[in-house]
């Protein structure tokens, strides 16, 4: 491949064509998540001997989760040989979870907002309509606590917007987090619950 500058950012075919590769590699099924993209960023002696016009190997790098299984995986492929040249199974333990996906942002909403406790020590701090409220979950990391072990925890804070316009972040709910742990669901449907 050719490219201006071999740190230019993916374009929309080269991301298209990264999917490919991993398909084509047996990587993504109905249950696999695409957790990160990015380039994979070429030795910097190669990036300083570069010349406009000079063919390119470019590889990305992708981070995949299977929902169903909790499995993540850390990926190098070559879009130029549409070849993956690199696949490291993550020990959550060691190498951390994958990062949190949108649908986990969409089911820790729903999570701590059906969870009786949650929502009376909410009404405890004066708030009370639910959907004032932006649930903001966080990787939690692994600290040995039994049932955690190899699960992908989040703790959520949560904050307040008074009208629409505020700011997301504006308005903290102090003194309460809430810690979702997720289940791995047997259809790949997505997190389960906590």
């Amino acid at each position: 491949m050719t490219a201006a500058n071999p740190l230019d950012r993916l374009t929309a075919d080269e991301i298209v064509a990264a999917r490919l590769v991993l398909e084509k590699e047996g990587l993504v099924g109905p249950a696999t998540r695409l957790a990160y993209l990015g380039l994979e960023e070429p030795p910097k002696a190669q990036v300083l001997a570069f010349r406009p016009g000079e063919a390119v190997d470019r590889r990305v790098r992708a981070i995949l989760l299977d929902v169903a299984t909790g499995a993540t995986s850390d990926v190098v492929a070559s879009l130029t040989r549409a070849a993956v040249d690199r696949r490291t199974d993550i020990d959550p333990a060691s190498g951390g979870h994958a990062p949190i996906l949108l649908e986990d942002l969409m089911a820790v909403d729903e999570i701590v907002k059906s969870d009786p406790g949650w929502v009376a020590a909410m009404a405890r701090r004066g708030v009370t309509d639910l959907d004032s409220i932006q649930p903001c979950p966080l990787s939690a990391g692994d600290f040995g606590i039994e049932g955690e072990r190899g699960r992908r925890m989040l703790r959520v804070l949560s904050f307040v917007r008074n009208r629409p316009t505020d700011h997301c972040w504006a308005h903290p709910v102090d003194g309460l987090a809430a810690w979702a742990r997720f289940l791995q669901r047997r259809d790949g449907a997505g997190p389960g619950g906590w």
